[in-house]
C-alpha cells in the first residue's frame, strides 16, 4: 500500500537558486514537448509520449543552460506531467493542455526512487545535484520502499512529498459470526 507523505524542507541559499533553476528547465522542457506534441497532431501522428522524450532528449544536447541540470530529472519530470495533462484531455475529464507560465506557475519536481536517499537519523534528503536537504520532521511511516518524492514550491516555500510503500496493516473485516439467537 502507497502511503504519502507531506514535509516541508529547507533548502539553504545555493540549494534554493537550483531548485529554480530545476523548475524552470522543467517548465521549459514540458512547453518544447507540448509543442512538439502540437506539431506532431497536425501532421497526423498520435501522442507517444516515448517519441517525445526521446526528441526531448536530442534537442536538450543542444541547448546550453540544459546542460547545468540533470536531464533525466528534467526529462522525466516534464514527460510524466505531459503525459498526465494528455491523459487527463484524451479520457474527457479536461482541456487540450496548455503552456506552463512563469507567473502563473507552481514549481514542481519529481525524482523516482534510483535518484533519492532519505536519512531518517538527521531527517534528510538528498538529491541529484542537490545534495542533503534538511526536513522539517522524519517520516511518519516505517517504509519498505521509497519510490518517488515531489518537490514543490508554494509562496516562496518549499515541500516535499514523499511517496513510501509500507505494509497493509489494517484487519480484514470478516463476517460476525458472535450472533445471539
Amino acid at each position: 500500500m502507497h502511503r504519502t507523505h507531506k514535509i516541508r524542507i529547507y533548502p539553504n541559499a545555493t540549494q534554493t537558486k537550483a531548485l529554480y533553476r530545476l523548475s524552470g528547465c522543467i517548465r521549459y522542457a514540458y512547453n518544447w514537448m507540448l509543442a512538439k506534441a502540437i506539431e506532431d497532431r497536425e501532421q497526423g501522428l498520435k501522442w507517444d509520449r516515448y517519441a517525445i522524450h526521446k526528441a526531448y532528449l536530442q534537442h536538450a544536447k543542444t541547448v546550453p543552460f540544459l546542460q547545468d541540470v540533470s536531464k533525466t530529472l528534467v526529462g522525466q519530470t516534464a514527460s510524466d506531467n505531459i503525459d498526465n495533462a494528455f491523459a487527463r484531455f484524451l479520457g474527457k475529464t479536461a482541456k487540450f493542455p496548455k503552456f506552463h507560465s512563469k507567473r502563473r506557475g507552481v514549481e514542481s519536481i519529481l525524482a523516482f526512487a534510483q535518484y533519492i536517499e532519505y536519512d531518517a537519523d538527521n531527517q534528510k534528503i538528498r538529491l541529484p545535484l542537490l545534495g542533503w536537504l534538511k526536513m522539517a520532521v522524519p517520516l511518519r511511516y516505517f517504509y519498505t520502499k521509497l519510490c518517488c518524492a515531489r518537490i514543490s514550491c508554494r509562496a516562496g516555500k518549499w515541500f516535499c512529498s514523499i511517496v513510501v510503500e509500507v505494509d497493509d496493516d489494517r484487519k480484514m473485516s470478516s463476517p460476525r459470526t458472535d450472533y445471539w439467537y
